[in-house]
């Protein structure tokens, strides 16, 4: 039901709409946006400041300009809120049964006054020239109208960045990457195993932050940053330009961790190859929010394992517990082989094992069965166990657990083992299957008698679909995964 049936914005069904208001009523309509992006984002979530800043400026163009024919393309298309509740999807704002009905990013299958689906920055500049291009050479007519805003400007901050290199004193980097990072994320990953390894096992934390001359007590990038200013550099969302200056650092005898998120690593990937990967200096990157999501189909953290797993000289690791992560994070910051990317998991901290070195990639063997072999992932590898019990329940198979610490490297000889004594592989993975974990596992008995399941998200950019359903739809609950099994095994 619409909370503000005596709005102003009730009136408007288009921008045309707009020209036919007051200057007081447009004044009253940006009040009346303002408190419905507030509203919104309590309720559901999504972007609150750079859309209460860009209300002005939205109902200024549709005031001037004639959209469509003008054509408006947002560079922090999540800035577009303001500019959806006047291009006929009020009802989105007004209504809390409708909320839903819109992203939060500019889509053009939502309206004719949106052109692109962005969920990123810096490319308004690209496509609004190659719009002007275009009209130009149809000999059309109309303004095309570049928005950028938000105060992440690529260019500035690259040129930060290369002032910041200069100041390098002594042997660490943190470059912390995409300003939606907060503390707050980083609080539910990385930084939550750390806090509970400080409580439970305080000596192990420290010996890794004693390793880099650090005091582990300052873990979190907040007081990292107060405490060590000229070891952390914040490069904002100029993703392209993290990867390539952390690669030049480290060629210079720096060692760099760079935080990254999954769902904008796809900005980087050509630095990934090109110059991270092809160069071998010893650049650490953790990734997160690398799992299956409900997020929009631009903000999808899916892809990650298939695009670095495809990139050789590059060691893309997956830890399933605390301390797993911590000596990943150890080892990787002294080795000087190549670059080595960790897998941020996204599970409730878990304690568990280790390897000291992971130089050579040894699966660990959490339970030695027979018959049917698990090999759970990363965050993953709790569904693997579930799995296993289940099979337990079920088909009274005790069935071998395997941790495969990396997404990227196989381990031969256990692989080449389990073809003794089992008949079926099961592969779990908390990303897309397409040129992932399970697919280099599947092809590796592809001249074998071994079968091979996997299991993982489908080729899809899915929208706000809920995990639970989207689980479901991949086969990923233990109990399905155990009827696909037994289909297989007989």
């Amino acid at each position: 039901m619409n909370q503000h049936p005596d709005y102003i914005l009730n009136q408007i069904n288009s921008p045309k709409d707009v020209k036919n208001l007051t200057i007081d009523d447009l004044k009253k309509v940006a009040t009346e946006i303002r408190q419905l992006v507030v509203e919104k984002d309590a309720a559901i979530g999504g972007h609150v400041g750079p859309n209460l800043g860009i209300v002005e400026t939205t109902i200024a163009f549709h005031y001037v300009f004639d959209s469509p024919k003008d054509k408006v393309v947002w560079d922090i298309s999540h800035q577009s809120y303001p500019h959806k509740m006047l291009t006929g999807r009020k009802e989105a704002f007004l209504d809390p049964d409708h909320y839903r009905d819109v992203t939060g990013y500019s889509n053009q299958d939502e309206s004719e006054h949106d052109y692109f689906k962005v969920g990123h920055t810096s490319t308004s500049i690209a496509l609004a020239t190659g719009m002007a291009k275009a009209r130009d050479m149809k000999n059309e007519n109309g303004n095309i109208v570049a928005v950028i805003g938000d105060g992440s400007m690529s260019g500035g901050l690259a040129l930060e960045g290369l002032n910041n290199a200069a100041k390098l004193k002594s042997n660490l980097i943190i470059i912390f990457n995409d300003n939606q990072m907060s503390i707050d994320d980083v609080n539910g990953g990385m930084y939550k195993m750390f806090t509970e390894l400080r409580e439970t096992n305080g000596q192990s934390s420290n010996n890794l932050f004693k390793a880099m001359g650090l005091d582990y007590r300052y873990v979190d990038l907040v007081s990292f940053k107060e405490k060590y200013p000229n070891n952390y550099d914040d490069v904002d969302i100029a993703e392209q330009y993290s990867i390539t200056y952390a690669t030049g650092l480290a060629a210079n005898g720096a060692r760099p961790v760079v935080f990254h998120n999954s769902t904008f690593l796809q900005r980087a990937y050509d630095q990934l190859e090109h110059d991270m990967a092809l160069n071998g200096y010893p650049v650490v990157m953790l990734v997160k929010g690398g799992h299956i999501t409900e997020n929009s189909n631009t903000h999808q953290g899916i892809f990650d394992i298939g695009m670095i797993s495809s990139i050789p000289n590059l060691e893309y690791l997956a830890p399933t517990n605390a301390e797993e992560l911590i000596s990943m994070l150890r080892w990787a910051l002294t080795q000087t082989d190549k670059p080595v990317v960790i897998r941020e998991p996204i599970t409730e901290v878990r304690h568990g094992e280790a390897d000291d070195d992971y130089t050579e990639i040894n699966y660990r063997i959490a339970n030695q069965g027979e018959k049917v072999a698990i090999l759970g992932l990363g965050a993953f590898y709790k569904l693997g166990e579930d799995v296993q019990r289940k099979l337990k329940e079920v088909l009274n198979i005790n069935a071998t657990l395997i941790n495969p610490i990396s997404a990227t490297t196989l381990d031969v000889e256990t692989l080449n083992n389990l073809k003794k004594d089992h008949e079926l592989v099961v592969t779990l993975e908390d990303a897309s299957m397409v040129g992932g974990f399970g697919e280099k596992v599947d092809h590796f008995y592809a001249d074998s008698e071994m079968k091979v399941l996997n299991f993982g998200a489908q080729k899809e950019l899915t929208d706000m679909v809920p995990v639970e359903e989207l689980y479901d739809r991949y086969h990923l609950n233990p109990e399905q995964i155990v009827d696909d099994i037994k289909r297989v095994i007989g």
